[in-house]
């Protein structure tokens, strides 16, 4: 009898197609970069147009929280770190997510700016900024590959947080 039962069992499990055995769906992109010319000796054209290209970040860490806001009680349900091509990937199981960088993290990040003499925090956006995240998905039952995120460098202002502004010296 336990051996019916138990070849019921496989045969009923292996009838299910493999989609719906599938728990999690795998989320992927790419993130880049490029820069600016921030002053100094005008470069040549090739040395600005190298500077201009989309080029991708190693090492950027992405986070997950469940919901479409970023609040400050809600948990990390997952993280992961770009690779040398600026490639990353996680697995999440069907819901509302929102991705954040390291700095949103902190509810408070326009506070790091506030004795900076160099760098002004528009605190109004930098808090809306926090709020909405990097980006909002949902994930239902398919992987969701390039989901991908160009940051633009800014001269004199950390990668990726905007609502910042630089009233210091340019080089000359």
């Amino acid at each position: 009898m336990n051996v019916f039962f138990t070849s019921f069992i496989i045969g009923l499990l292996a009838s299910i197609p493999t989609e719906e055995k599938k728990l999690t769906q795998t989320i992927s992109g790419t993130i880049t970069t490029s820069g600016s010319y921030c002053g100094g000796v005008a470069p040549s054209k090739e040395i600005l147009q190298k500077a201009q290209a989309k080029r991708p970040i190693g090492g950027f860490m992405v986070y997950v929280k469940k919901g479409t806001k970023n609040k400050l009680l809600s948990c990390i349900v997952d993280s992961t770190r770009t690779d040398s091509n600026g490639n990353y990937s996680f697995d999440l199981k069907p819901g509302k997510y929102i991705l954040l960088q390291k700095e949103q993290l902190n509810e408070t990040v326009y506070k790091t700016y506030e004795a900076s003499k160099l760098l002004q925090a528009d605190v109004d956006c930098m808090k809306l900024w926090w709020e909405k995240g990097m980006f909002t998905i949902t994930v239902e039952n398919e992987n969701i590959d390039g989901l991908n995120f160009h940051f633009q460098k800014r001269c004199f202002v950390p990668l990726g947080i905007p609502c910042l502004r630089y009233s210091g010296p340019y080089p000359p």
